[in-house]
């Protein structure tokens, strides 16, 4: 490389005494997608045809994950973008609700990362509170969109929904590791929730974040029985239910 005018401009082949380089590009339905380079800094030999056979293999293979990555990527935002859509139109059915599934969702991805869960973590706890109430659209809309009390009946009713929601998703496997939440967000850390009474660590970490962001969206939204409560006022109330879980506890 230092004898060749190619490079007579390039610092760096003079500074790091590079001996010898290679470039080969990525390449994707005959569109440059990117490079590989390598150089050789030892002080002797220099890459030759049958190296450069070698590099140019290994940068068709990398293209074609690239490649792959890059659908799986755009796979990922179409899904996004379906589920927010989705979210919407269950929310747009209850003037009281409006928005909430998003709260819920921003709240339950901000817990997430505090807590320092990874990417992927915090992306799973994303889908799942986004569609955390979908099964409500098997619930009455006359039980739904009740201005009052609800009925022991009632109640019952509503209570099917994260079953509901389960079971309408459970054929897309992309959502797989999403459902715990959808099924779980209305679980107690005493037993006494809902759909399966579960305890403690017994419900999925995902699905007691997104019951805590569910719960201050709750008490801080205006709903047809009582106004919002002020934000201090619930999170007095979500430390209060903390602290009486730690004292059952010890």
């Amino acid at each position: 490389a230092q004898h060749d005018p190619r490079f007579e401009s390039g610092a760096s082949i003079m500074n790091f005494s590079i001996r010898s380089v290679m470039c080969a590009p990525l390449t994707s339905m005959e569109e440059v997608i990117g490079v590989i380079y390598i150089d050789n800094r030892q002080t002797s030999g220099v890459f030759g045809n049958e190296e450069l056979d070698f590099l140019t293999g290994i940068a068709s293979q990398c293209a074609i994950s690239l490649e792959r990555a890059k659908l799986y990527s755009d796979l990922e935002e179409s899904y996004l973008a379906s589920i927010n859509v989705l979210a919407n139109v269950l929310d747009a059915s209850d003037a009281y609700t409006h928005g909430h599934s998003i709260r819920v969702t921003e709240f339950s991805m901000a817990i997430a990362r505090e807590m320092g869960l990874n990417d992927q973590e915090v992306k799973d706890i994303q889908y799942g509170s986004l569609l955390h109430d979908i099964g409500k659209v098997a619930i009455k809309k006359d039980v739904l969109n009740k201005n009052g009390r609800l009925t022991d009946e009632e109640y019952e009713h509503i209570k099917t929904h994260p079953v509901k929601g389960y079971e309408i998703l459970a054929p897309i496997k992309f959502l797989e590791k999403k459902m715990d939440i959808i099924k779980y967000h209305h679980e107690k850390y005493d037993g006494t929730g809902y759909p399966d009474g579960l305890q403690g660590q017994e419900i999925p970490l995902g699905a007691r974040i997104c019951a805590v962001a569910d719960t201050y969206d709750a008490m801080t939204s205006t709903r047809s029985y009582r106004k919002a409560l002020p934000k201090a006022v619930a999170m007095e109330e979500i430390n209060n239910q903390v602290n009486l879980i730690n004292e059952s506890i010890s």
